[in-house]
């Protein structure tokens, strides 16, 4: 599998598109300090970006839950977002307790990760 590559997002902070979406937002007052959880997806991507772009002290946090082999590319992915966009990254490994239904075993090693304040652009 390739690395994921995606575009200088400063850039893309002064793009219509952006401006368009904030105003459908409900993120709070320009200088608040929140969380991203970011996966490398479209959506976290996204939120990461409005979220800078409307002003907040962004740090985004990537939880790899080393279910893959080739986790630690969406880790790098992760982390080069978090440089175009200029904000920390706290990239965080966890252990997935063993048992049935590995999908929600995953959300809630990773919930328990980002904390209850951290703002997710994905399903819960």
């Amino acid at each position: 599998m390739s690395a994921r590559r995606s575009p200088d997002l400063r850039p893309a902070l002064a793009v219509p598109w952006v401006g368009e979406l904030l105003v459908r937002c409900a993120f709070d007052p320009p200088g608040s300090v929140v969380q991203c959880g970011v996966s490398g997806g479209a959506d976290s991507t996204a939120l990461a970006v409005l979220a800078v772009a409307a002003g907040c002290d962004v740090t985004i946090v990537h939880v790899d839950h080393g279910l893959r082999p080739d986790s630690h590319v969406d880790a790098a992915a992760v982390t080069a977002l978090a440089e175009r966009l200029d904000v920390p990254v706290r990239c965080v490994q966890v252990d997935v307790a063993p048992g049935a239904n590995l999908e929600a075993r995953a959300r809630h090693a990773r919930h328990a990760a980002l904390g209850p304040d951290a703002l997710l652009g994905h399903t819960a």
